[in-house]
Order: C-alpha cells, then structure tokens, then sequence
C-alpha cells in the first residue's frame, strides 16, 4: 500500500513538471505560431488571431496547467486505487489460501501426538539416566566403604587397592599409575557385571577378596562362586566375605585349567588380574569359555606387555623372577584378536599396562 501511494505521488510531481513544460512550449516558439496558424484557418486575420491567444491561450496559461494537473491526478488516483484494490485482492487471495490450507485442531492434534510421545520418552529416559547415575554413585560409595571395612592389612592388598605408603610406591614405579588411574581400569573391568544382576557369577582368581567381596555385597540376589589355586588367598577372602555377613558367596579351592564345574553353568565369569599369572593360559582360556553359558559375559583385566617399558622391565627382572608373573603375555592387539575370534562381541581397552575387556558368548 505505502509502496502504490508513494509511486503515485511521484508520479503526480514527474507528470506536473511534464504538464509545465507542454505549455510553455505551446505559449513561444513554433507551438505558438501553430496555434495562431490553425485561428487565422477559421477566417480570422493575423491581428484578430494574435488578440485571441494573448487574451485566452497565454493570459490562462495556469488555468490550464491546473486543469492538466488535475486530469493527470485522476488519472493516478484511479491507477493507484486500481493497484491497492488488486493488492488488497492478493492478500484475501492468500488469506483464503491459509485457511483453506490449514489443519482442523483434531488433525493438528494428531500430527502433534508423536512429537510429544518422543518429547516424553526423552524425559523418561534423562530421568531413567540420572536415576542409574544416582545409583551407580550410591553403588561406588558402598564398595568404598567396604574397601574400609574389610582393610587392606597386607602388603598385597595395599598394592592392589593403592591403599598404603608401600601400594602408592609400587603403582607409581611399577606401574606407573596413581590410585584413580588404579580405580579407572578396575571400572572398566566390573562394568560387565549388571548392576542388578541376579544370575550366577564365577571369579578366577579370587585372591585374597579385597576387590570383589565390597561388590558382592551391592548384588544380593547374585549367586557367586569364588575360585582360587592358593588356599592362603581364599582363606582371606572368605574372612573379608564373613565381616561382610555375604551369605550369597561361595568358595572352592581348584586350578583354572581344568575348573570343575560343568559345560554352560554360570552366566558371568570375571577374572581381574589373574591371567598373566597363569602358567596354562590357553587352558585357562578355554576354561572360562567352555563353563559360560551362552549368551553370557566374560570380563576382568590383566597385564599385557608392549605399552610401558619401565613396567615391561619391571615384570621380567622382578615379577617373574619371585613367580608372580609368567610368561609368555598377551598385547592389547593379540588379545583383542583373540576374544574377538572366541566371542560374539569382544569390547578391549586398555590403560597403561592394563587391558581390561568385556565379551558375550554367542547365543
């Protein structure tokens, strides 16, 4: 609308200029002449038509400037409400259009249905997340304080927990790690095992319990059995299951190359640091394989050679010499290859000379 009243108004400004110079131009020179020409045509002398344009066409020149003027503003008024009305029509047009086009609120209703339910399972599901991270911070704590209660009253339980003066020496020059890095890969490694599990669990080695008993303790309804060739290691552990009144844990003295129990009887094996111990570790594989049920997990950490050198020297010159270690030891490429060519998955990863691992039997 701003846009036609403003084009008409110029137009008015230009047209009048126009309209001036037409008649100045019919009152000198030729246009003059030619007028006086076409009044003497009509009988009349030179004298009489000089008297009629000086008192009618050149004494009335702003008469009929005016009067082109005017004409010219009809003219644009009617062009302009001409253009405004065909706006106004294109803009009904449009409306029309929208109205025509737009949806009954029953349909709006029922194109918004998916949207909201996505909208509510994404809340659920952030609720559902913090509620598991809640419990999973409750989970960490309750294993802490356990970690307190049982204690770590020996030079091998400081060592593993990086709990003691001894411990923190021993992760910071063997291992290079201090005791969060400990805490990370010990995560990784339990993170196979449900945080509601319910089914039935071997451990091999148990050792001495002080990382497992604490976890027991948040599984209630899991049935657990604890394996160990060392009756010393298993004696402590039991000790730590007492104080901890674990009444859904086991124990039974035997050699992870030939485990006695039957094909497929336990939904989990977890074995933390106790493969690179094993002097029969192709048995031990196959073991831990043949007593999973299908479709269950294996999961632990052990240490694997080629990722630090100063812990690599450490292990030949001082581990293996006392027997703690045996040779030979896997990569984190050799045992990534290896699980994944027994299992249907094999998830491998690795902090400094630590590989930890979760795998699932086929079903």
């Amino acid at each position: 609308m701003l846009q036609t009243m403003g084009i008409m108004m110029m137009s008015l400004v230009v047209g009048k200029m126009i309209i001036t110079l037409i008649l100045d131009g019919l009152f000198q020179g030729k246009l003059s002449n030619l007028i006086i020409g076409i009044l003497m045509k009509m009988n009349l002398s030179q004298a009489e038509a000089d008297v009629i344009y000086q008192n009618i066409f050149r004494a009335n020149r702003d008469v009929f400037q005016w009067i082109g003027f005017m004409l010219l503003f009809l003219v644009g008024y009617y062009a302009a409400l001409s253009k405004t009305a065909n706006y106004l029509k294109n803009i009904g047009d449009g409306i029309d259009n929208v109205l025509s086009n737009s949806k009954q609120p029953i349909e709006l209703e029922t194109e918004l249905e998916p949207i909201a339910e996505k909208l509510n399972t994404m809340k659920m599901t952030l609720a559902r997340k913090e509620r598991m991270a809640q419990e999973s911070e409750q989970r960490k704590n309750a294993i802490r304080g356990a970690y307190h209660l049982t204690g770590s009253n020996n030079f091998y339980d400081g060592m593993i927990t990086c709990s003691t003066f001894s411990g923190k020496a021993v992760c910071r020059v063997v291992w290079a790690m201090n005791r969060q890095e400990r805490e990370d890969y010990l995560s990784k490694a339990l993170s196979g095992i449900p945080e509601d599990f319910a089914g039935t669990m071997l451990e091999v080695p148990v050792g001495t319990g002080i990382l497992t008993m604490p976890v027991y303790q948040t599984l209630p309804k899991a049935d657990v059995t604890c394996l160990d060739y060392s009756p010393d290691m298993m004696g402590q552990a039991k000790e730590r299951a007492e104080k901890l009144n674990l009444t859904n844990v086991k124990f039974q003295q035997g050699d992870v190359s030939a485990l006695p129990f039957a094909d497929g009887e336990f939904d989990l094996v977890l074995s933390l640091n106790g493969f690179h111990a094993f002097p029969d570790k192709e048995a031990a594989y196959r073991e831990t394989f043949r007593v999973l049920k299908p479709g269950g997990t294996f999961c632990g950490c052990f240490y694997v050679s080629g990722e630090h050198k100063r812990t690599d020297w450490m292990i030949r010159h001082v581990y293996e010499p006392t027997k703690f270690f045996t040779p030979p030891y896997e990569t984190v490429d050799s045992l990534r290859k290896r699980l994944q060519g027994m299992y249907a998955q094999a998830d491998v990863g690795s902090l400094k000379s630590i590989a930890w691992f979760i795998c699932r039997k086929a079903d």
